[in-house]
């Protein structure tokens, strides 16, 4: 994964509500923060993403130690993870553990995003009372559900607007 510029200068324009870290990757997965959120884009689940979303989310914790959002969005084609990024998110999981919200849609329908689901789930009732979790319908959905804990005062608009700009900002394809 490389780290992309800011995303001033995009047709956003200048907006401070979007002025975030990007990073992405030549596969189309991105990970996005604005406030307390880390959004994600995924395409591939693979180990360099792992690192990087691990780092992204390390960074988070130290600015927000009362808690971070992750705001996950499975993109179309999405395939399981392989096992080693598997056990660094359950490591990762347990070691940030009730501090980290996280919000999963996926964004496919089919076999295999049914199958998605089943695993979050899974994940969901295995995970306990170790990590808080949400599933979502759509993005919309998922941004309802994580706007009750974000952290900040909006900038230009509010805060539903801002964080719902954010996480289309973080799937465009372009």
């Amino acid at each position: 994964m490389r780290k992309a510029s800011p995303p001033f200068g995009t047709p956003h324009g200048n907006d401070p509500a979007l002025a975030a870290l990007v990073v992405s990757s030549s596969d189309g997965s991105r990970i996005l923060t604005w406030n307390n959120v880390v959004v994600q884009s995924l395409d591939r689940a693979d180990s360099a993403w792992a690192r990087s979303f691990v780092s992204v989310m390390h960074k988070q914790l130290r600015a927000y130690p009362d808690g971070v959002v992750s705001l996950a969005v499975l993109r179309t084609g999405l395939k399981p993870a392989a096992k080693d990024v598997r056990q660094e998110l359950t490591r990762m999981i347990g070691e940030m553990g009730r501090a980290v919200h996280h919000v999963f849609v996926v964004e496919d329908s089919g076999l295999l995003a049914q199958l998605l689901v089943t695993v979050i789930r899974g994940v969901m009732m295995l995970g306990g009372k170790q990590a808080h979790y949400s599933l979502a319908v759509d993005r919309a959905d998922a941004v309802a559900k994580a706007l009750p804990l974000v952290k900040g005062a909006a900038r230009s608009t509010s805060l539903l607007e801002e964080l719902s700009r954010a996480v289309d900002f973080c799937c465009e394809r372009g």
